[in-house]
C-alpha cells in the first residue's frame, strides 16, 4: 500500500493542475477498506486481547467477534496514515490509557488521560482522533465513551449496562456526546448527559394522579420538570404539612421497593432555594449503587474532553449540572427514561479574580496581578499546562500596571492583546494535518481496596 501511495505521488508531482485529483487519490488510499487492512487491523485487535475485553457484553460471548469487525472499520475510517495506523496497532496490547491518573479522582483532561505508555512513536495525534470517533459507538445497550475506553487499554473490559471492569473494581460510566453548536460548530458543553438508573427502574406510573390530588388544575399531558415542579410548590397556597405530606407520597412512590429514605428530597422540595433536582439524583445514585454494587462512577464529558472519577456522590453533586428529569413526560413512551436523573460533568469551577486597587502593597499587588492572568486563562478553559499563556497575561498586566494604564482601559485592551481570551470555547478534537501540497500536577491516589 505504501508503494502504491509513493508511485501515485511521483505519477503527479510535476502535475499541478491535476493537484486536486492527486490528492484525492492519496486520500482515499489512506482511508481504504481493502481486505489486507482489514485483515491485518482485525488480527492485530485479536492478539491484543480485545475479544476478551468485551466478552460478556450484553452477554452475547459468540458475537464478540463482529464488534471486532466494526472497530476495525473505525480504524480504517479515522483520517490518518497508513503508517499512523500500522504504529496504532503496534501498541495497542499495551494501551494507551493512563489508568492511575484516570481513577485518581482528580479532574483529567484527555491530552492527559491518552498517553504514550512506552511504545516508540505512538501516533497520538492520530489515537486522540480514534478515541473521538469510538465515543460514538455506541452497540445496543453501551453508553458513549465505554468502547472507546475499552478499546486503547488493555486493563479495562466492558460489560453489561454502563459498565467497565478495572481489576475488581466495576465503574459505572455516565457520559455525554454532545452534537456541535449550529453557531460555533464546537460541541456543546451541557447536552446530553448519562442517566442514574435504567430505563423502567424508577416506578413513572400514577405520578400525574398524586400530583393532581394538590394541584387539580395541572395538565398532566404536558411534561413537567422538577425545577418547574419545585416552583410551583413554592408559589402555592399549600399549607407546610400539605407540601410535606405530597413530597412524601410522591418520591415515596417513585422510589418504590428501592429501599432508601426519600426524606432529603422532601426536604428540599419543601424548602425556598433548596436545589431538589440534586437531592433527588443522591437517592437515586444510593438505590442504583446498591442494586447494581459498582464502586464508584465516572462522568466523561466530551465537549470538554474531560473526565472525572466519583466514589463520593456528593463530591460529584458539587461537580455536575444541575440533573435534568421529568416526573411526568408527554410522550409515554419515554416517561421511564425521562424519569431518570441526568449527571453531566460540568466545567471546573473558576474563583473570580479583580484587578487590585491603585494602592496597596507591593506584594500584595503582584499577587493580585497573577490571579488575575490565572483567572483569565481558566475561564475561558483554555489548555496552558505549562502556564506559559499565565505568564505572558501577568507580565503584561504588569507592565501596564506600572505604566499607570487605567484599570479599565487594561479590562478593555487584555483581550485584542490576547485573542484566544476574546470567547469561550471547548478545545476542538485535532484534524490530521493534510498531505503537502492540499489546498496542573496530578496527585495520583491509588484504588481504594474493595469493600
Amino acid at each position: 500500500m505504501r508503494d502504491l501511495i509513493n508511485l501515485t505521488t511521483k505519477l503527479f508531482e510535476d502535475a499541478i493542475s491535476a493537484s486536486n485529483l492527486k490528492n484525492r487519490i492519496i486520500g482515499q488510499i489512506e482511508k481504504t477498506d481493502d481486505e489486507e487492512l482489514l485483515d491485518t487491523i482485525w488480527t492485530a485487535l485479536n492478539k491484543g486481547g480485545l475479544t476478551d475485553r468485551i466478552k460478556g457484553a450484553l452477554k452475547l460471548d459468540k458475537d464478540a467477534s463482529k464488534y471486532i469487525g466494526e472497530i476495525s472499520q473505525i480504524i480504517i475510517d479515522t483520517p490518518g496514515l497508513y503508517d499512523e495506523k500500522m504504529s496504532f496497532l503496534e501498541g495497542f496490547p499495551d494501551g494507551y490509557i493512563d489508568i492511575k491518573r484516570m481513577l485518581s479522582g482528580e479532574r483529567v483532561h484527555f491530552e492527559d488521560l491518552i498517553v504514550d505508555l512506552g511504545q516508540k512513536n505512538a501516533p497520538m495525534a492520530f489515537i486522540h482522533r480514534l478515541f473521538d470517533r469510538l465515543k460514538d459507538y455506541q452497540p445496543e445497550t453501551k453508553g458513549p465513551g465505554e468502547f472507546a475506553l475499552a478499546v486503547l487499554s488493555p486493563q479495562i473490559s466492558i460489560f453489561g449496562e454502563g459498565d467497565l471492569k478495572i481489576g475488581q473494581f466495576k465503574i459505572e460510566v455516565k457520559a455525554n456526546a454532545p452534537k456541535p453548536d449550529p453557531k460555533t460548530g464546537l460541541p456543546k458543553m451541557s447536552s446530553g448527559g448519562g442517566r442514574v438508573g435504567g430505563s423502567g427502574w424508577l416506578n413513572h406510573i400514577g405520578v400525574g394522579n398524586i400530583i393532581l390530588k394538590y394541584f387539580p388544575d395541572l395538565d398532566t399531558k404536558q411534561t413537567l420538570g422538577m425545577t418547574q415542579f419545585k416552583k410551583m410548590v413554592d408559589t402555592s397556597k399549600l399549607s407546610p404539612e400539605d407540601k410535606q405530606r405530597l413530597g412524601r407520597e410522591l418520591f415515596s412512590h417513585i422510589f418504590e421497593g428501592k429501599n432508601v429514605d426519600v426524606t432529603p428530597i422532601v426536604q428540599a422540595l419543601v424548602t425556598p432555594g433548596a436545589d431538589a433536582a440534586k437531592a433527588f439524583m443522591l437517592v437515586a445514585y444510593e438505590a442504583y449503587q446498591a442494586a447494581s454494587n459498582f464502586d464508584g462512577m465516572m462522568l466523561v464529558n466530551f465537549g470538554l474532553q474531560e473526565l472525572k472519577y466519583f466514589e463520593d456522590p456528593r463530591q460529584m453533586a458539587d461537580e455536575i449540572y444541575t440533573p435534568s428529569f421529568a416526573l411526568i413526560s408527554s410522550n409515554e413512551a419515554f416517561a421511564g427514561r425521562n424519569i431518570l436523573p441526568t449527571v453531566t460533568l460540568a466545567p471546573q469551577r473558576v474563583n473570580k479574580a479583580a484587578l487590585p486597587s491603585k494602592k496597596g502593597d507591593p506584594v500584595a499587588i503582584d499577587q493580585d496581578l497573577k490571579n488575575y492572568a490565572d483567572y483569565l486563562v481558566k475561564v475561558r478553559r483554555i489548555r496552558d499546562p505549562q502556564a506559559e499563556l499565565t505568564n505572558s497575561i501577568y507580565h503584561w498586566l504588569r507592565q501596564q500596571w506600572e505604566n499607570k494604564v487605567p484599570v479599565a482601559t487594561i479590562k478593555n485592551t487584555v483581550t485584542k492583546q490576547f485573542p484566544q481570551l476574546a470567547r469561550q470555547s471547548a478545545t476542538p478534537v485535532e484534524q490530521p494535518e493534510e498531505p503537502e501540497d492540499m489546498s496542573e500536577s496530578i496527585i495520583i491516589h491509588p484504588p481504594r481496596q474493595k469493600r
